[in-house]
């Protein structure tokens, strides 16, 4: 049974491998076919090209070969000839020569019409390899002399300025020793094409000069000097700048000129070279002195910055001796601008603060609370910030801030009061006209203010007209006294002045933005600078009688747009 299951198994593996056979067979014509296909298209369409376009290249390949031929059978006549028939061998040579030209024409043709082309071609392009390095320049000629190329005039009389700034020397003498150049336009290689200083050096050379190599220092592109040793020279600028080196990261010191150092040619005189203790002294010189200004009777910080055109912070900058809340005196000097010395040292630093961030006052009214009294809900917390600042130093005063970065490091949580709204104010007078439609911007609003002096309860003299004249604030009043009360921000904002005022006295104006501003007069102590950003409810004066008052109390205005509406709908 087995031998049986073999045998079958046997015939049908042969069976298989002939039909496999023929199957791949089959597979391989059909597969070859395309490449077949294109192979015979290539041959059609390489000799289509053969025959059509190449047709004329054959024949005439075919024609030179007979003709090179043929001048090496003429070649073996005319020895001959020459020693047959030597009279008449120039004759016999102009004959084979005209029979060839005559029997071969088409090769010469052939020749003059592709050869002749092939050859012009290499010629233009040869022309213009060698111009492609080249260009036009003005070749430089003074005293009948060449002393360069140079791309345009102003080249030249560049170099020409730099020699005279070297030379020292007047208009009459330019006049007479560097203004003899002449100009032809030339066509010249880039890499002969001089620069201003080489241009200059060579018109040193041309001078009637004593003149030395030396290192010429210019600032601001100003010639100052030359000194011979360039490394002397360097040490001096270095010597000016160690004080200020440090191995802070993120710190760049150097000058606020522009220094340059140009070697070459200079005249050898006393006024020109310099040693280097020379330079040294010139550069500790100064170009502006200090200026200070000496304080009179009736002056204030904020009108003595307005008379130099100075913020009042750059006046305490400048005077860091001068406290904030420092009264200033007659006789006293104050610091109105720094000397500049010859040369500044500029430094640049990256430096970091923590600032607090001062968080809002929310207010709820409460009809309960009489108004001038509040309740704190929940007290407020300072956010804090770190500011990254690019702080740029120059001779050790800070002259500029630009802020790099931003981060919070602790979120602010704000404030929130109960405010009474309950009113409990007696007046002296009623309340002048008064038009919502006219007075109040889109952004102010009845009750946004804090009551700005604590405790003054009483309003004395209110908003509008009097048997004095119109009245554009309000005047507070504390029982018992009010002198030395409390002022505080009615709301939070920068502050615009500080500082005497007129009939006003001692006055704070601050700014809340939108257009809205207050006013808080007849102070006797004031507590913020102009400038200063302050919060609502902090204190900002102690109350007095100065300026055009009849007693201690706080005059208070609320200005919309620059003009006074009445203050009360705002803190009541």
């Amino acid at each position: 049974m087995s031998e049986v299951f073999y045998n079958y198994t046997y015939l049908l593996g042969i069976q298989f491998v002939r039909i496999a056979k023929r199957v791949l067979k089959r597979a391989g014509r059909l597969a070859v076919k395309p490449f077949l296909a294109v192979g015979a298209a290539f041959v059609i369409a390489f000799k289509a090209i053969d025959s059509f376009l190449l047709k004329t290249f054959h024949s005439v390949f075919d024609e030179t070969r007979d003709f090179i031929q043929e001048i090496k059978n003429t070649r073996d006549i005319l020895k001959e000839l020459k020693v047959i028939d030597k009279e008449h061998y120039a004759s016999h040579c102009k004959y084979y020569v005209r029979k060839a030209f005559e029997k071969h024409r088409r090769v010469f043709e052939y020749a003059v019409n592709t050869v002749l082309p092939i050859i012009a071609l290499i010629i233009l392009l040869a022309t213009i390899r060698s111009f492609a390095d080249r260009t036009f320049a003005l070749e430089v000629d003074y005293d009948g002399k060449t002393v360069g190329y140079v791309a345009n005039e102003e080249v030249y009389l560049s170099a020409q300025n730099e020699a005279v700034e070297r030379l020292d020397i007047d208009e009459f003498s330019q006049e007479q020793t560097l203004s003899r150049a002449s100009y032809t336009v030339k066509p010249v290689a880039l890499n002969y094409l001089n620069d201003a200083s080489t241009i200059c050096d060579r018109l040193m050379e041309s001078s009637d000069s004593n003149i030395t190599n030396a290192c010429g220092i210019y600032i601001d592109n100003e010639f100052l000097c030359a000194v011979k040793n360039e490394t002397d020279a360097v040490s001096v600028f270095d010597k000016l700048l160690e004080p200020y080196q440090t191995n802070e990261k993120n710190t760049t010191v150097g000058f606020v000129e522009n220094v340059q150092y140009v070697q070459g040619l200079y005249p050898d005189n006393e006024s020109i070279i310099w040693n280097a203790d020379v330079l040294q002294n010139r550069l500790n010189t100064t170009k502006v002195e200090a200026e200070y200004y000496t304080v009179k009777a009736g002056d204030t910080t904020s009108g003595i910055a307005d008379m130099f055109d100075l913020k009042t912070s750059e006046l305490y900058e400048l005077n860091p001796d001068l406290g904030v809340n420092d009264d200033i005196y007659e006789g006293q000097k104050l610091l109105i601008s720094n000397q500049v010395n010859y040369l500044r040292v500029k430094v640049t630093k990256t430096e970091k603060r923590t600032v607090a961030v001062p968080y809002n006052t929310v207010e709820v009214k409460n009809s309960s609370l009489y108004v001038g009294t509040s309740r704190t809900i929940t007290e407020g917390v300072e956010g804090e910030q770190v500011v990254t600042e690019l702080i740029t130093y120059v001779d050790g005063v800070r002259t500029s801030v630009k802020e790099i970065s931003r981060v919070t490091t602790k979120e602010k949580v704000d404030k929130k009061v109960e405010v009474g709204t309950k009113s409990r104010y007696s007046y002296g007078y009623g309340y002048g006209s008064y038009s919502t439609s006219s007075d109040i911007g889109s952004t102010a609003r009845y009750g946004r203010f804090i009551w700005p002096c604590v405790g003054a309860s009483v309003v004395s003299s209110p908003y509008g007209w009097r048997s004095r004249g119109f009245h554009t604030g309000v005047d507070l009043c504390r029982p018992g006294g009010t002198y030395g009360a409390t002022i505080v921000a009615a709301d939070s904002g920068t502050v615009t002045s500080s500082g005497w005022n007129g009939s006003y006295g001692y006055c704070v104006t601050i700014d809340h933005g939108g257009g809205i501003s207050t006013l808080y007069a007849h102070c006797s102590q004031l507590k913020v600078y102009s400038g200063q950003y302050v919060s609502a409810g902090q204190v900002i004066a102690l109350a007095g009688s100065t300026g055009n008052s009849t007693g201690a109390h706080c005059h208070f205005e609320v200005r919309i747009n620059g003009s006074s509406v009445n203050p009360m709908p705002y803190i009541n």
